[in-house]
């Protein structure tokens, strides 16, 4: 697809500015597509967009273009656009939870990619319904379908997806107990992420490290990977990687015996959680007034005992530095 207005401006643009110049770019030409009836672009630009909708946690824009592609796909009757737009559909519904209305969207692409005998896209779209499966904590049903993904991506050799899926495999493992066979395929993603340079992959898989190693009892280890996730999600504009690794971080020091750096990074999470909104916020809520109560503080004292403000996600304040 070409852009040829891109070149417009002779002077590379970045931070806020870049963003809302992307957004305004990537909006025109699918709004004329949709409206004009160019049925080919209306499913190939939200197919472009959602990788940015996504790391940007902008579900709502990413569920109603993958909406517009699925119409335009099925007004074209073309097999390998159906497959994406309703694989894409599902992945933006199960972000925001909805897994009934993705659980059929993620399946139907799962058989229209086996049709194609497209075993690459369907071990993603595997991929995907593990991770499905994982939010509604059925770990050892999601492991199985992962690990036919992974097996899938070996054989027919995508190693870059294969790191996707090695992280997860990892991260059911370690909800299964498995800390030791998690590390070993989440180190396996870190070196294939890195050596790609998907900086997205890579903080994931911090994360998912971090994790990981609060529950080997390496709060040090602990502290250090989702430091560095947090780190990655913020250069790249990730806010919920951001707020979820904050909300790990805090985990962290509490296991180390350090509540009140656990309260820093908590509310720092909450702050950035509720600008999306995402209702992870609520859960880490639930933790900070467990804080409180085991502290005998009561939420305004706790708040005047620490000045960090919560608005300011633009700091990582004391968490980070005590985790250097």
């Amino acid at each position: 697809m070409s852009c040829s207005h891109a070149a417009a401006s002779s002077r590379p643009v970045s931070g806020p500015m870049a963003g809302a110049r992307l957004r305004a770019r990537a909006a025109t030409p699918f709004a004329f597509a949709d409206a004009d009836g160019f049925d080919t672009h209306a499913w190939q630009i939200p197919w472009t967009l959602s990788p940015f909708f996504n790391r940007r946690s902008r579900w709502q824009d990413y569920i109603v273009t993958q909406q517009t592609a699925l119409a335009a796909a099925s007004r074209l009757g073309d097999t390998l656009a159906l497959a994406h737009a309703h694989h894409l559909l599902g992945h933006a519904q199960a972000q925001v939870g909805d897994y009934t209305a993705a659980d059929p969207n993620v399946r139907q692409a799962r058989d229209l990619f086996r049709e194609l005998g497209d075993q690459a896209n369907e071990a993603v779209v595997l991929n995907g319904l593990a991770g499905m499966l994982e939010k509604q904590k059925r770990y050892p049903e999601a492991l199985a379908v992962a690990l036919d993904a992974l097996r899938m991506l070996k054989a027919v050799g995508h190693w870059w997806t294969q790191a996707t899926v090695e992280n997860g495999v990892g991260w059911l493992y370690a909800h299964l107990g498995q800390y030791d066979r998690a590390v070993t395929h989440c180190q396996r993603a870190l070196s294939l992420h890195r050596d790609s340079g998907h900086r997205g992959g890579t903080a994931d898989t911090l994360d998912s490290l971090g994790y990981i190693y609060v529950h080997l009892g390496d709060t040090a280890q602990a502290k250090a990977h989702y430091t560095k996730a947090i780190e990655a999600y913020r250069e790249i504009g990730a806010p919920f990687g951001e707020g979820n690794s904050l909300a790990g971080l805090g985990d962290a020091f509490l296991a180390e015996g350090d509540p009140g750096a656990a309260g820093t990074a908590w509310r720092e999470a909450v702050a950035i959680l509720d600008r999306l909104p995402h209702p992870l916020a609520d859960d880490i809520r639930v933790r900070l007034r467990d804080l409180t109560a085991e502290d005998g503080h009561g939420p305004e004292e706790q708040a005047a005992a620490d000045p960090a403000d919560p608005a300011d996600t633009g700091h990582l304040t004391g968490a980070a530095t005590a985790a250097r």
